[in-house]
């Protein structure tokens, strides 16, 4: 499971925020029109991990974008953040993300 945000809620009113929840596909999938298909870019990928509840996770995200980032000599492409859910939130007891 993936999430894609489009929107820094440190800077966008929050029901204004656009995220798409995401599950991974094969390519030959035809989606009904209701849903859509993206694809998340190749090349080298800044990682970080987080554990934690929700109202924790704008803590690593400042840190990679506003610490290590500028600081890495890398550049962002136009692709959003997207984070990587490691389990399902059934198998999830913690309700950590």
């Amino acid at each position: 499971m993936f999430g894609v945000g489009f929107d820094n809620p440190c800077i966008t009113p929050k029901d204004k925020c656009r995220y798409y929840a995401c599950i991974t596909v094969p390519k030959d999938v035809k989606p009904p029109k209701e849903f859509g298909i993206i694809d998340v870019p190749g090349g080298k990928h800044a990682v970080a991990r987080f554990v934690g509840k929700g109202s924790e996770i704008a803590k690593p995200y400042n840190e990679l974008f506003g610490l290590w980032l500028p600081s890495s000599g890398y550049e962002p492409n136009d692709f959003p953040a997207y984070e990587v859910y490691l389990e399902t939130p059934e198998k999830n007891k913690d309700k950590n993300l």
